[in-house]
């Protein structure tokens, strides 16, 4: 019952997210996937870098936040 939001990138590949995805639906979970290509382990998580743009939007958009 928890929503969970899943970034696939270099540790995390696109086809296991996605199978966890499907596995967590099934489970009546709430579970959505970001694929980011490119950005290596800690590119996604830093602030700052190209790669980090993607994941902040979609964890703005997960929660319904809006730019002021």
């Amino acid at each position: 019952g928890v929503p969970q939001y899943l970034v696939s990138a270099a540790v995390l590949s696109l086809a296991d997210a996605q199978a966890y995805q499907t596995a967590a639906r099934a489970g009546g979970d709430r579970a959505e996937v970001l694929s980011v290509t490119t950005g290596g382990h800690f590119g996604v998580i830093a602030p700052g870098t190209p790669f980090w743009q993607p994941v902040y939007e979609f964890i703005r958009e997960a929660f319904g936040l809006t730019r002021q």
